[in-house]
């Protein structure tokens, strides 16, 4: 697998000119800082590097008010770039929060511009890279890349992981090691991210929009995400904004009184109480675990209350079963034990699991009277006719 890039002009790919090998190359669409700088000194005129293929330019991603038409206004501002002044390589910064300006979702910027300069016939000139603080994990890398970036400097993460070791008073070459920890985990994560849906290389996974959209409306999804599906349609341009505006005032407008931290703890990443709600929360996995230990039916019954009376959290909570059938009786369906035994699972190989997981597999089936399957790699002969035996033989 490969995750290189390329910087710079594609130009007609049906066309083989030594121009076309005019691109510089990274091995990551992650930039490390510097990278990230000696990109810049390629596209600077001021500097002894500079070559006009690699002409660059900034463009803030900030906004006071009506975020359509704040999207119009940028991408006008790109294409006249690149037209007028032969800019290739386009940086989206988001680096421009104050108290008047609010930011744009990167996401958003990064999936309208990539279809204004595709419909205007521009795309195929301009590399499009995004400085940003909303690149925190490997998910929302691989968003933008969907959505057409190349390259991503993600400044917050970097920032926030250089804070981290100038507070453990580390050597400069432990801080340089850590920085260089947080450029890989992306970057393998990225891998991760592909190798889910079969590809291989990143020019690949780039700009294919391999996406279900779930909560945006169609507007939203067409203008910004075209290609993929509008699964669950639900907030527009001004539903966006008016969260955006939410928080914005939170952190600048509404901060009356001095909070105990510069910033909410939040709780993303981690079970925190008042804040995102986590379905595996630490009072559900505790009371699994105690179900687990005495297995008796009144600790499920409570771990399932739990589950039953979360809310409308998740979509397949708003399902429900509506039929004008009647009801059976027990005794008019079949017994528990005939329906169990069209059960199997699936065929996973051993190496795919582990060995205990790939017995407890088995051993489950065989209770259940179903029929668990070897995988492709088969079992130890020393479970055949136990327990443990997986009824199905795969044979490769």
């Amino acid at each position: 697998m490969s995750t290189t890039i390329g910087l710079g002009e594609i130009g007609n790919p049906l066309i083989e000119d030594k121009e076309r090998a005019r691109r510089l190359k990274s091995i990551s669409p992650i930039l490390s800082r510097d990278i990230f700088d000696a990109l810049l000194s390629f596209g600077d005129p001021e500097r002894p590097r500079y070559e006009p293929c690699y002409r660059h330019a900034s463009f803030s991603t900030g906004f006071d008010a009506n975020l359509s038409k704040a999207l119009e206004t940028l991408a006008r501002q790109v294409i006249a770039a690149v037209r007028k002044e032969q800019v290739r390589i386009v940086i989206l910064d988001d680096r421009c929060l104050d108290a008047r300006q609010k930011l744009m979702p990167m996401a958003l910027v990064v999936g309208y511009l990539n279809q204004r300069l595709l419909t205007t016939g521009l795309r195929q000139h301009v590399t499009l890279v995004v400085c940003t603080a909303e690149v925190l994990e490997p998910h929302a890398a691989s968003v933008l890349l969907g959505y057409g970036t190349v390259a991503i400097y993600p400044w917050l993460l970097y920032a926030t992981g250089l804070q981290l070791c100038e507070k453990q008073q580390i050597s400069a070459k432990e801080i340089r090691l850590a920085l260089l920890n947080l450029y890989t985990a992306l970057t393998r994560g990225i891998l991760k991210v592909m190798s889910k849906m079969g590809i291989s290389t990143v020019s690949s996974y780039r700009n294919a929009a391999l996406f279900d959209v779930i909560g945006l409306d169609r507007q939203v999804v067409e203008r910004c995400f075209n290609g993929s599906a509008a699964l669950l349609p639900g907030l527009g341009f001004a539903d966006i904004e008016a969260r955006i505006q939410a928080v914005h005032d939170k952190v600048f407008a509404h901060a009356f009184m001095k909070p105990i931290y510069p910033l909410e703890i939040g709780g993303f990443y981690r079970d925190n109480p008042g804040f995102e709600f986590h379905d595996f929360g630490s009072r559900q996995v505790l009371q699994m675990h105690r179900f687990a230990e005495l297995r008796s039916r009144e600790e499920y019954l409570r771990f399932r209350e739990m589950v039953d009376g979360r809310g409308l959290k998740f979509i397949r909570d708003a399902f429900d079963f509506k039929t004008a059938k009647k009801k059976l009786l027990l005794d008019q369906v079949e017994s528990v034990a005939q329906i169990t035994r069209r059960f199997d699972s699936a065929a996973m190989s051993l190496g795919a699991l582990s060995p205990e997981a790939h017995e407890a597999l088995a051993e489950a089936m065989n209770i259940l009277g179903g029929s668990s399957n070897s995988g492709e790699g088969g079992e130890d002969a020393a479970r055949f006719a136990t327990v443990r035996n997986s009824k199905i033989k795969q044979i490769a």
